[in-house]
């Protein structure tokens, strides 16, 4: 017994320092894998620090994932350092926005100054505007300008341009320092360029004619356009007015080549302008032209711009001899069927007596492109008016010839506006004997009508009036 008890110590010391050495490693584990070991292991020369460790779910440990870094949704803001509190981040913000309000930048622009519709040989004019809209003075700017060649032929610009290219369409404008301080163009200063063109001719389809402008920095690399803007070139319609003078047999105020009506040839017609908008011939009005009928009796006016015009029977007409000889007016053998000019009724008579002395003129016609009789009214097209008609009949023996018009001067010739073409005769002076001659006949005895009255022709009606 007393050689079992050293034997039973030794095992249970044995015992103790084993108990003792897994408590120790135990808890040199746990210190080890803390906070704290790992700031200890970190400080030591060559040391490393094991990646963090947190309890998992099923009582274990897995290493702390690093956290993703902050990235702003902001476009082009560097996104901050790892580990940055939210100051920082709103510190970055603002340094970059800094920065950006720093960038030059340029701003162009294009106006037209002159009509938005012009005819051909008219000038067409634009401004271009180019202005520093940054924080930063701009220097080397140049402007450039594109126009069609086909349509427009440039002319000259303010300041003059460094290079022009008639066959490309450009204007190009590369030293523009004269025009700018030695620091450049200044913040929000602005450069402007006028230029100019002569319209050449009109696109068939009408459409508009757009001219470009570009504009830019090189040393600072900024640039801005296309700005533009346009203008519509329009070929002047070619307005016609006619067309036929007429003496009828069964007086109802009405051409009809059926009832044995016929054209008058030769008889001398004077063109005015309603020049005081009175809608009827006064002495006030403009003369433009005067024409003759041609052997069926047909007139026209051509090359006229919209507007209201009327014609007047020479009063020489009605002389002896004269192609009117003989006959009057509708109106004044009792017929009340004068029309209107404006009706657009054909082959009706549209002349009247016109002040105190009977001369006879239409009331006033108004002419507009696009909107005159069809070819379903008088056969040619909208830009023509042919409807304005003169009607005669034979006088009776107790109706007196409508006296002269004393303060109708004589006609003059006098330069028609040009025309495609013109189906009557050129405009000739028209002259007769004085107005107050004593051969004119008081009264008119019915003349012999022939056996048989052939049917008045009409002239084409095509090819006239139309725009190019």
């Amino acid at each position: 017994m007393i050689r079992q008890r050293p034997i039973l110590h030794v095992l249970a010391t044995l015992l103790s320092i084993v108990v003792f050495g897994l408590m120790l490693t135990a808890a040199g584990q746990l210190v080890i894998g803390g906070p704290f070991a790992q700031r200890v292991l970190a400080a030591l020369p060559g040391g490393t620090a094991r990646p963090e460790l947190i309890p998992d779910a099923i009582g274990g440990a897995r290493p702390i994932e690093p956290s993703a870094p902050i990235v702003s949704d902001r476009v082009g803001v560097d996104p901050p350092v790892v580990g940055f509190g939210r100051a920082d981040v709103e510190r970055e913000t603002r340094d970059h926005e800094l920065r950006a309000s720093k960038l030059p930048e340029i701003r162009v622009s294009k106006q037209r100054i002159s009509a938005a519709a012009v005819e051909p040989g008219e000038t067409v004019e634009f401004a271009i505007e180019v202005t520093n809209s940054g924080s930063t003075p701009l220097t080397e700017v140049y402007v450039a300008d594109s126009y069609a060649p086909a349509w427009l032929e440039f002319l000259d610009a303010d300041p003059p341009p460094n290079q022009v290219d008639p066959e490309a369409g450009t204007v190009t404008w590369t030293d523009l320092e004269s025009l700018i301080s030695d620091s450049g163009l200044a913040v929000e200063g602005r450069l402007r360029i006028a230029l100019r063109f002569r319209a050449k001719a009109a696109p068939p389809d009408g459409r508009p004619i757009v001219n470009r402008a570009r504009a830019g920095a090189r040393e600072r690399n900024v640039s801005d356009g296309p700005a533009e803007d346009r203008v519509t070139i329009v070929t002047p319609a070619t307005l016609c007015l006619g067309d036929l003078v007429f003496v009828e047999r069964e007086q109802d105020g009405h051409y009809d080549a059926a009832q044995g009506d016929l054209g008058v040839a030769d008889v001398a017609l004077r063109l005015f302008a309603d020049s005081d908008a009175s809608g009827a011939w006064t002495p006030e009005d403009r003369e433009l032209v005067s024409t003759r009928t041609d052997a069926s009796g047909r007139y026209r006016f051509c090359g006229l711009s919209p507007g209201a015009y009327l014609v007047v029977v020479d009063p020489s007409n009605f002389d002896r001899g004269g192609p009117l000889a003989l006959l009057v007016s509708s109106s004044l053998n009792g017929i009340d069927l004068i029309g209107d000019p404006n009706d657009d009724r054909d082959d009706d008579d549209n002349g009247s007596p016109t002040g105190a002395r009977g001369l006879i003129a239409s009331a006033a016609m108004r002419l507009s492109p696009g909107e005159e009789p069809g070819p379903d009214q008088d056969g040619d097209d909208r830009f023509s008016n042919r409807t304005l008609d003169f009607g005669f009949v034979l006088a009776r023996p107790d109706v007196s010839a409508p006296p002269p018009l004393e303060s109708l001067p004589p006609a003059e010739a006098v330069e028609a506006p040009p025309a495609e073409a013109v189906e009557a005769p050129p405009p000739d002076a028209v002259d007769g004997p004085p107005a107050n001659s004593a051969d004119t006949p008081t009264t008119r005895p019915a003349p012999d009508w022939p056996s048989r009255i052939p049917e008045v022709p009409r002239l084409p009606r095509t090819g006239h009036g139309h725009l190019p």
